[in-house]
């Protein structure tokens, strides 16, 4: 055998060798980059499945039986149109988990399930001159806890603006922090939200931490209310201005 077919031969096993290493390595990659990607989706689950259907250890969905005898006369008595119910000395709420922010505790259900958890505190009277928002302070401390609750950034919250008015004719203003996710197929919402009104030239904030399933928020109470733009001046918007 000439030189130049032993060096033809080394030749052509050099590159069959580099080809079966190039296809070898080829399915070996194709394997890891699935194997990652399968690991992605498994984790995407898994963080889904881990968000939290809780808030102050009443689940959102359960049978309202499981935290309040509805049939209770003293229930009965309180209840509106079988749908709300306030935490009390005499009738608790099995299993609630207080916040030392927060005063009161309150259900909404519809068909029997709870479908809003809502724990609240309001900060009284304040006269325009020594207004303070404490209220959105305070939200920003339960933006911090419930992102981690919730495994969510808290950059993930929204703003959001709202208008009422009862049936006397006072007007509430309503600045919400809304935290919006799915767990399975449900669409759930975070809300954590401070109200304001004028009442005898006063300001009354009240703060709402709720957990709220979003078509009944939807059907039930932004069929009322009216959205608005930003409004950073709390004191204008109730016309206390120059009080």
């Amino acid at each position: 055998m000439s030189i130049n077919q032993v060096r033809n031969s080394l030749v052509i096993i050099v590159f069959f060798t580099n080809f079966v290493l190039i296809f070898y390595f080829d399915k070996v990659m194709k394997k890891i980059l699935i194997g990652m990607f399968l690991v992605f989706l498994s984790s995407c689950a898994m963080n889904s499945n881990k968000l939290s259907t809780e808030l102050f250890g009443i689940k959102i969905y359960d049978d309202i039986q499981n935290y309040i005898n509805i049939n209770a006369s003293e229930v009965a008595g309180t209840r509106s149109e079988n749908t709300f119910f306030l935490n009390t000395e005499k009738n608790p709420f099995n299993g609630l988990v207080k916040n030392k922010n927060l005063d009161a505790y309150q259900l909404r259900i519809n068909k029997k399930k709870v479908v809003t958890v809502t724990g609240l505190k309001n900060f009284g009277e304040i006269g325009s001159k020594n207004f303070k928002d404490r209220c959105k302070a305070e939200s920003n401390y339960f933006k911090t806890i419930l992102a981690k609750q919730y495994n969510e950034n808290i950059d993930q919250f929204t703003q959001n603006y709202y208008k009422n008015s009862n049936a006397m004719g006072r007007d509430y203003l309503f600045f919400s922090n809304e935290l919006r996710f799915k767990k399975d197929s449900k669409k759930l919402m975070i809300q954590i939200m401070c109200s304001y009104t004028n009442i005898d030239n006063y300001v009354h904030s009240t703060i709402y931490v709720s957990l709220i399933d979003q078509n009944y928020w939807s059907e039930n109470t932004l069929e009322t209310w009216k959205r608005l733009k930003i409004f950073n001046n709390i004191l204008t918007e109730l016309n206390l201005k120059n009080l």
